[in-house]
């Protein structure tokens, strides 16, 4: 997955997809539950995204890409429990 940082970092949408493809189906069942909601974990799971795809000229120095990636959900987590 690290070859991946230059790429997302310089915004490469297939590179960002392939982000999406390996991390998304695991994260989605870590925030259902913790939300105990399909679509409240959805929306956590799109948000989560968004911030890595905004925060993307970091992930160049990143290099655990999974655990930043995790990171990442668990922070929503605690933005949404408030």
């Amino acid at each position: 997955m690290e070859r991946l940082n230059p790429r997302l970092a310089e915004g490469d949408p297939a590179a960002f997809a392939e982000l999406y493809d390996q991390f998304a189906d695991r994260a989605y069942h870590y925030l259902l539950a913790e939300t105990g909601s399909a679509e409240d974990a959805a929306d956590l799971l799109q948000e989560s995204f968004a911030r890595l795809y905004r925060s993307r000229k970091r992930l160049r120095k990143v290099e655990q890409i999974a655990g930043y990636v995790f990171q990442v959900v668990r922070n929503e987590v605690k933005r949404w429990k408030g």
